[in-house]
């Protein structure tokens, strides 16, 4: 954000660093290393090094890293990346909504989930 534009609406003028890099979704990697980032700029460290002991980046993005990946925080890691993705790609869809009634992806879950059941009806000795 520029200083001239404190006073108006965002507005986009081209494609984001994300867009550019192939990036569709937010990521715990990339939480853990713009935390990182923000980290670093709110200390006094003049360089960003992994061997700074000031801030000892690496550690800390490890320990944040090590958090987001914690399967007893699997729930509200997930609520958070929700939210980031909703923030920053504002096309963002979660790929585990249902799909929608006549869909390809609708027909092919349902032919799987015919296939299953005739396989679980045959391993158990019934048949049609």
């Amino acid at each position: 954000m520029s200083p001239s534009s404190v006073d108006q609406e965002p507005k986009v003028a081209c494609c984001g660093n994300a867009h550019l890099h192939g990036m569709q979704s937010v990521t715990k990697v990339s939480i853990a290393y713009v935390t990182t980032q923000a980290h670093f700029a709110l200390t006094s460290a003049q360089v960003f090094s992994c061997t700074d002991l000031i801030t000892d980046s690496e550690h800390f993005y490890t320990s944040i890293l090590d958090l987001l990946s914690d399967l007893d925080e699997k729930d509200e890691v997930d609520q958070l990346l929700m939210w980031w993705n909703r923030q920053i790609f504002l096309l963002y869809v979660d790929l585990e909504q249902v799909p929608a009634k006549n869909s390809a992806l609708a027909q092919i879950k349902q032919k799987h989930k015919e296939m299953e059941e005739r396989a679980a009806n045959t391993s158990f000795g019934t048949r049609d």
